[in-house]
């Protein structure tokens, strides 16, 4: 009887990871620099998902979505619709957070030692195709979600390289 109760102690079952205790805005400032850069995008309308506080921590999961605050005429050959992208991190639960499931797979990357899994949502009505790279790393995955031409974009590296370190740099 004390095996079979201590089989079921503190020690042996997997402990969820500390809350995290960034904020919010530190997650959805992260991935700026990146899209500005491959996107040419220079101001954001940003969305907070789920809905929260800006300021208040990121504890269990949050995510961000991106769209072009300029309504003018862009340049549809980086960016051909006014979505930009998204960004999530949140404790893994074992599946994707922003990836669609019916997507087809991309070969995954590793990066400083970390798979990063590549999924293509299904291409939209007007062509876009949208790529959500995914890792874990302590209990903690980090997704984010980014606008490309074909399986060979030049962004997917520097993408699979942002979601490693967004993870590292904000998980509990």
């Amino acid at each position: 009887m004390s095996a079979l109760l201590s089989a079921c102690g503190p020690g042996n079952d997997h402990a969820e990871p500390a809350p995290s205790t960034h904020s919010t805005r530190e997650l959805c400032a992260y991935p700026k620099e990146f899209l500005s850069r491959w996107y040419k995008v220079t101001a954001f309308d940003v969305t907070i998902n789920p809905i929260t506080r800006k300021d208040g921590d990121i504890e269990h999961s949050a995510g961000c979505l991106y769209q072009n605050s300029d309504t003018g005429p862009t340049n549809t050959d980086v960016l051909p619709t006014r979505y930009v992208g998204s960004v999530s991190l949140g404790l893994d639960a074992g599946h994707n957070i922003l990836g669609s499931t019916e997507g087809s797979s991309d070969r995954t990357r590793t990066v400083q030692g970390v798979p990063v899994a590549g999924i293509f949502a299904p291409k939209t009505a007007d062509g876009s195709r949208y790529l959500t790279l995914s890792a874990v790393i302590d209990g903690w995955r980090g997704e984010l979600e980014i606008y490309v031409k074909d399986e060979n974009a030049p962004q997917i590296d520097d993408g699979a390289q942002l979601v490693v370190s967004m993870i590292r740099d904000l998980r509990g």
